[in-house]
């Protein structure tokens, strides 16, 4: 769906598994100002597509509203209890087929399958030492939380002992030159040696923590 669609389309489809009740009641609406705000003064289009974490956010305030929503329609038509019930569970369903990542026909299967780049994580993680300083590729970090000092790469305080490194994903630096120049400036300080493996994966080691050993 195109970036414009998706920012227009974000606010029916966010209330669209509620039939649009919260919007019945404008108090509770109120807060929703701050994550609507959130989500929508940006160009980053993944934060307005419905289908990530960033509607978090909006969660209580959505359902806080949706239920004073409810007891709208039922104070004015006390005996459409029945006909809202069948109305909010339709809504549900549809919602759910239309834009949940779970529904049945875009289930992410692929998410449960060992696939290369996972293996090649896996073992660069275990050439990881402990208690050494760790600076990461994004997809790295939530496994090394327990590190004292582990950083997103580029964002580092000062040279690391170990750099992990995924060369064909440039998020977190903008630009493949980007990452390219932040391998370049460990390598130019003469301290590291450099590991790549499937022409992908990089590992940055301090000289003084040795050399990666053949059985790594």
């Amino acid at each position: 769906m195109h970036q414009s669609a998706l920012f227009l389309l974000f606010v029916p489809l966010v209330l669209l598994p509620l039939l649009f009740l919260p919007l019945l009641s404008w108090r509770p609406v109120l807060l929703l100002i701050p994550g609507l705000a959130e989500n929508l003064l940006t160009n980053y289009p993944f934060q307005f597509s419905s289908l990530y974490h960033y509607d978090a956010i909006l969660i209580p305030g959505i359902f806080l509203a949706a239920i004073y929503g409810i007891k709208s329609v039922l104070t004015r038509w006390p005996n459409k209890e029945k006909y809202l019930r069948v109305a909010f569970i339709c809504a549900v369903l549809v919602g759910f087929m239309l834009r949940s990542p779970l529904n049945p026909w875009s289930f992410p299967v692929s998410y449960f399958k060992t696939t290369p780049r996972e293996t090649a994580y896996r073992n660069m993680l275990r050439l990881v030492p402990p208690q050494v300083s760790v600076a990461a590729h994004t997809n790295f970090i939530p496994h090394l939380t327990d590190r004292r000092e582990v950083y997103f790469a580029g964002f580092e305080q000062k040279r690391v002992d170990i750099v992990l490194l995924d060369a064909g994903d440039p998020f977190g630096f903008g630009s493949e030159k980007a990452l390219a120049n932040y391998v370049e400036d460990y390598q130019h300080s003469g301290e590291y040696n450099s590991y790549i493996f499937s022409n992908r994966y990089v590992v940055l080691l301090n000289k003084k923590l040795g050399m990666l050993r053949e059985s790594q």
